[in-house]
């Protein structure tokens, strides 16, 4: 990528993100449990899930500042070519959902409200995997 630090590529975003899904993927079954009720065959211990989320939480702030570093060359420049428009906003869109989302799975005082938040967090951030699949494969210039 044009304009960015050799060490700011594909590779290295792809491994970000792909970190922070499996760290969310890993604290999912404590979700379905506390929040849901739901009993599942396993999940973390209680010290493990502190530095999962711990890990989840640092690489979401990155993501942030690497969505923000992407908006001011790459977003701009295949905008104006007219590629990936639909795939790249759904990103984006996602991504501002799931920051709020996750703000709000901790800082929400309604219990309903922080549960809402959780298995929306949930379901939108497996959703995530599937966009940022179609957005590095599929690059169609409108017509």
């Amino acid at each position: 990528m044009k304009g960015y630090p050799k060490w700011f590529s594909v590779k290295f975003i792809s491994i970000c993100l792909g970190v922070l899904f499996l760290t969310g993927l890993l604290l999912t079954p404590t979700t379905l449990e506390v929040r849901l009720d739901k009993t599942v065959p396993w999940r973390l211990s209680a010290d493990s899930r502190v530095a999962v989320a711990g890990i989840h939480t640092l690489l979401a702030l990155i993501s942030i500042a690497i969505v923000g570093a992407l908006s001011s060359i790459h977003m701009r420049k295949e905008w104006n070519r007219k590629r990936n428009r639909v795939s790249g906003i759904s990103l984006v869109a996602v991504f501002v959902f799931l920051a709020l989302s996750g703000l709000g799975i901790y800082y929400f005082g309604n219990e309903t409200l922080s549960v809402l938040a959780s298995v929306s967090h949930l379901t939108v951030g497996i959703l995530i995997l599937f966009i940022y699949i179609w957005h590095l494969l599929y690059k169609k210039t409108a017509a």
